[in-house]
């Protein structure tokens, strides 16, 4: 949760910073679910892209459901991967990139 916190924080300058056009959208909207968060923004080619973390839950629950609760959830494929799929002027940015 800390890291979806700074994650947020961080995001609207971010996103004006790494602006590839005037016209590239850097609104956030955010959305509390209830059992998870999640922050939508675009990419310079206007596709949304929604980035989540789940909340607090006063449940016993597996390992595997206490880590995707607590996980920040990015797009992981391998750039070779990316490039198959990629719409053009897309870029790939590391997850680790996001964190920094």
């Amino acid at each position: 949760r800390d890291e979806f916190e700074a994650f947020r924080a961080s995001l609207p300058h971010r996103l004006k910073r790494h602006r590839a056009h005037e016209e590239q959208r850097v609104d956030i909207e955010e959305q509390d679910y209830g059992v998870q968060r999640s922050l939508f923004f675009y990419d310079p080619d206007g596709n949304e892209f929604e980035v989540t973390t789940w909340s607090d839950l006063d449940i016993d629950e597996s390992a595997d459901a206490e880590f995707l609760r607590q996980a920040l959830l990015l797009d992981v494929r391998s750039p070779e991967e990316y490039a198959q799929v990629a719409l053009p002027k897309s870029v790939l940015v590391p997850h680790t990139a996001l964190l920094d």
